[in-house]
């Protein structure tokens, strides 16, 4: 005899997939007012597709330009606008501690309060997302990742953003005010940084970590670069260059 799906696990399901969906709402990012949806391939340039980036962009929410120029470096254009830049980590780059890059700011926005929700906005950031640990996954953490998955879109885990923006010194260091549990902000330069000099960063990531979460971290499952300008609005232009995983030392 074939047991049926009764009311009680009817009523189960509904209850999960009601859960995915408010799961599916925040999911990872740093905004969370509204569902993150992967770009289709025509809406990013070939060149950066070529070399593995994808979008995450923001329903009913204008969407921040990359673009790859004829020197090799990434245009991040925003204007009213948020959206993140982003690309799996190698294997031979998972086994790297630190990130360096070079970046400038050619147009900028009226430094914000980056410890705010709703007042985050910045000209260029760069993150490395990890994945979270088994053990501290609990089950709306995993009602989480279930629905990242089903989106096809990246789990959420572990975050630091490094920024250039907001009205913080150098060195600040701050939980990230979507996810104070899970990320961290590091403010490397400031929103009133002289407009177009360039700045060379070499970060050490694995000490980062430690010091936000109090343990050595996971390898680094993906790389992203955003750009935000949709609180207060305005336009702000920035351009990234030469990143490159590497070993600790001199």
């Amino acid at each position: 005899m074939r047991a049926s799906v009764g009311p009680a696990p009817m009523a189960c399901w509904a209850i999960v997939l009601i859960l995915l969906a408010i799961a599916a709402g925040p999911v990872w990012s740093e905004q969370s007012r509204g569902a993150w949806r992967l770009a289709d391939s025509e809406s990013l340039p070939e060149a950066l597709h070529a070399d593995g980036w994808n979008m995450l962009f923001q329903n009913h929410t204008p969407t921040t330009r990359f673009v790859l120029d004829q020197n090799g470096r990434i245009e991040i254009e925003a204007d009213d606008s948020v959206a993140f830049l982003f690309r799996a980590v190698s294997d031979e780059e998972r086994q790297s501690t630190r990130l360096t890059w070079r970046w400038t700011v050619v147009e900028s926005l009226a430094p914000g309060d980056l410890r705010a929700a709703g007042a985050d906005d910045r000209p260029a950031a760069v993150h490395l997302w990890f994945d979270r640990p088994a053990a501290e996954a609990g089950f709306l953490d995993r009602l989480t990742d279930r629905a990242a998955a089903l989106m096809g879109l990246p789990k959420p885990g572990k975050m630091i953003t490094y920024v250039w923006g907001g009205r913080h010194p150098p060195g600040t260091r701050f939980a990230n005010p979507y996810r104070p549990r899970d990320g961290i902000i590091v403010v490397l330069r400031p929103g009133d940084a002289q407009v177009g000099e360039w700045h060379r960063e070499r970060i050490d990531f694995v000490a980062d970590f430690q010091r936000a979460f109090g343990y050595t971290p996971p390898p680094p499952r993906y790389l992203a670069l955003s750009a935000d300008s949709d609180n207060a609005g305005g336009r702000s232009l920035a351009l990234v260059s030469d990143l490159s995983f590497e070993q600790g030392g001199t």
